[in-house]
């Protein structure tokens, strides 16, 4: 009887252990794909400065002033 009884302990020691594993895999597993969900919106919304500089290039202006140089818009 004692012997039966340790082994449900036991059992149900592992069936409880084996269900917080698959539980951990599974949060892990829904944070990871939320992770790089946001990772590729934040991609997303990076700006383009070659694209900038490149619209921009035909309003800049180089001003010389005796030695030397600045910009304007």
């Amino acid at each position: 009887m004692a012997a039966a009884v340790v082994v449900t302990v036991a059992a149900a020691a592992f069936a409880h252990e084996w269900r917080s594993e698959v539980s951990m895999r599974t949060q892990l597993a829904t944070q990871q794909r939320t992770v790089h969900e946001l990772q590729a919106r934040l991609d997303a919304t990076q700006t383009d400065w070659s694209a900038v500089a490149a619209a921009a290039e035909a309003s800049v202006v180089t001003v010389e002033a005796g030695d030397s140089l600045g910009s304007g818009w």
